[in-house]
């Protein structure tokens, strides 16, 4: 159902935050991760990363998965069927909570040209919240929503930071 407000449909999340100049990454969404949450509310977030990852199929935005490394798996496979149908895309493993820290991360975003990042994933205030901080101390716009991303905390210090130092839909 298309929600419509006076008479016009309201864009969807992906349609108001992504743009040519935008990648996605996609934090951590491997099973180890998510294992602490409640089911019912990730299954919520994923559907929501899904839809994202539609539109980027259909309109050629980049998307970047994050994954730690280790024995802690890949990104999961809910996920990962969406994120290969999209044109431009990879996976860069990390070993710190920043996926900055690694840094074939922001060597693929410049040569994507790229000047945003749109934030999905787990958790808020640790991993996605640090990389967001990461994509800020090396020129990018962070922008994210809590639609598609989760924690088991209160989103206060992520929504306060992303009002201040980033664009949070």
């Amino acid at each position: 159902m298309d929600l419509k407000i006076n008479g016009f449909k309201k864009p969807s999340l992906a349609e108001r935050a992504l743009d040519s100049n935008t990648a996605v990454l996609v934090v951590d969404m491997q099973d180890f991760c998510l294992n602490e949450f409640e089911k019912s509310q990730i299954n919520r977030k994923i559907k929501a990363q899904q839809k994202c990852l539609s539109y980027c199929k259909k309109s050629d935005i980049p998307v970047i998965a994050l994954e730690h490394t280790g024995t802690e798996g890949v990104t999961i496979k809910r996920l990962k069927k969406y994120i290969d149908q999209v044109p431009r895309n990879t996976y860069i493993k990390k070993n710190a909570q920043d996926g900055f820290a690694n840094p074939e991360l922001i060597k693929q975003l410049k040569e994507w040209n790229i000047n945003n990042v749109f934030l999905m994933g787990v958790s808020a205030n640790s991993c996605v919240l640090s990389t967001a901080m990461g994509a800020r101390e090396n020129g990018l716009e962070p922008r994210s929503s809590p639609l598609v991303v989760y924690d088991s905390t209160k989103y206060t210090f992520f929504s306060d930071w992303f009002q201040k130092k980033g664009h949070l839909y």
